[in-house]
């Protein structure tokens, strides 16, 4: 319905002053004999919900200051019906005559023009209106569905989705399938290593496998390939052989095999060494040829001494120690030994001299 055909008569409309998003409205009524537009700034529709607005209330040409003010919106609707409601205004800045305003639901219920005016109350039981106002309210369109066209589209929109649930379906039997195979391996490697300790628990248990810090017993022929520590003995039943050396039945020979024992090359001798000092089992280069070199070198008896070359060889058995000095040209061989405890002192060097050697 247009705004002319409900116009009382002599009465024209107006448009509004709007300023970064506020709507100026005047309570002195300047305009005479006029229904001021909204439809500028905003049209509704019916059953809307309309958002914010903002109002700036002005007298005479000056901000009105709305604090203690009430605002209640007096309307009626295209079908004749009227809307009061004050609850749906927010004054925000009073100073300046500053509300927000949401319009009812119920103004937008039918289509047409809608008429309205405000009131602006006090807490003194003075009130003053506003102009008229209007804005249009338009009715929902009326869609026609192609039934047709409706169901065939979604025959195919279901289509597409039972395809894409048929492969999802694939694709997750054959995860399902490919975690039931790992689940199977996982349950077989299980079962597998159950079975093997089980048996490794039984060995031990009936003494038939060999444990670190344990009592180990070995009856048949047993060759080990490395042989690293015999600290607390080796008790043998059926004879001992290392390095193809037979060793008696039931003998304890854990200090022939102290690898501090075993015939090699230990080291050198040279011009500060003290001969009483070297007791472990080897043989040794010599090399002294400073004058007075060296503390009991042979020939000396316990003397210093120069110009020894050749071989010291040692053999060392519990508290008895041989050494035995060849010289560099073989022609002459010192021996001499100590036994008995630590504190026992060595023998006087002893010697042979070797004349007229065979030819090579």
């Amino acid at each position: 319905m247009a705004i002319e055909s409900i116009l009382p008569d002599g009465y024209k409309t107006a448009e509004l002053i709007e300023a970064d998003g506020i709507i100026r409205i005047d309570i002195d009524k300047p305009y005479r004999q006029t229904y001021l537009n909204l439809s500028t700034y905003f049209n509704g529709r019916q059953n809307d919900s309309m958002s914010l607005k903002k109002f700036q209330f002005y007298e005479n040409d000056a901000p009105k200051n709305l604090t203690n003010c009430t605002i209640t919106i007096h309307a009626q609707k295209p079908d004749g019906k009227t809307v009061v409601a004050s609850d749906c205004f927010n004054i925000i800045r009073p100073q300046v005559g500053i509300a927000e305003v949401s319009f009812p639901r119920q103004t937008f219920t039918a289509m047409g023009t809608v008429l309205l005016y405000l009131v602006i109350s006090n807490n003194q039981g003075t009130a003053v209106s506003t102009n008229t106002m209007y804005f249009e309210n338009e009715g929902n369109l009326s869609l026609t569905i192609n039934s047709d066209n409706y169901d065939s589209e979604l025959e195919t929109k279901r289509k597409e989705i039972l395809d894409k649930l048929n492969s999802i379906e694939t694709e997750v039997n054959d995860r399902l399938a490919s975690i039931n195979a790992l689940s199977k391996g996982l349950e077989n490697s299980y079962n597998t290593m159950t079975q093997a300790l089980d048996i490794n628990t039984k060995t031990i248990n009936d003494g038939m496998s060999a444990t670190r810090n344990g009592s180990n017993s070995f009856t048949g022929s047993n060759s080990f390939s490395k042989l690293v520590s015999m600290l607390n003995g080796l008790n043998v039943s059926n004879g001992l052989t290392v390095d193809g050396v037979q060793f008696s039945d039931k003998a304890d020979k854990s200090e022939l095999l102290n690898p501090a024992n075993v015939f090699q090359y230990k080291g050198d001798i040279n011009d500060d060494t003290n001969w009483n000092s070297v007791d472990k089992t080897g043989y040794y280069s010599v090399w002294v040829h400073k004058a007075q070199a060296g503390l009991h070198v042979p020939g000396t008896n316990n003397g210093n001494g120069n110009d020894y070359w050749g071989t010291l060889l040692v053999f060392a058995y519990g508290d008895t120690i041989y050494q035995m000095f060849i010289n560099f040209g073989g022609s002459r061989l010192f021996v001499r030994s100590k036994t008995g405890s630590p504190k026992t002192v060595w023998n006087g060097w002893s010697s042979a001299q070797f004349n007229n050697p065979e030819s090579n």
